[in-house]
């Protein structure tokens, strides 16, 4: 089973603020999986389609792939 993040913890990863990350989901920019009502989690699938992206910035992307693919 992948691995599954909280929004803070994406916001940690990419070293944004978890309101842009917030406005990336409701942008539907990152598919997540829901958990009930309000509980959402972004699967380690979706960072690593994110990598594939041409959307994130040098240093973000950098330090994302470092950290989902050492796992």
């Amino acid at each position: 089973m992948e691995d599954l993040y909280t929004r803070q913890e994406v916001a940690d990863l990419l070293k944004v603020h978890v309101r842009t990350i917030d406005r990336m989901l409701n942008r539907e920019e990152i598919p997540t999986i829901q958990l009930g009502n309000k509980i959402i989690r972004i699967p380690e699938s979706s960072l690593k389609t994110m990598t594939k992206s041409k959307t994130m910035s040098g240093d973000a992307h950098k330090d994302l792939l470092e950290k989902v693919y050492r796992r």
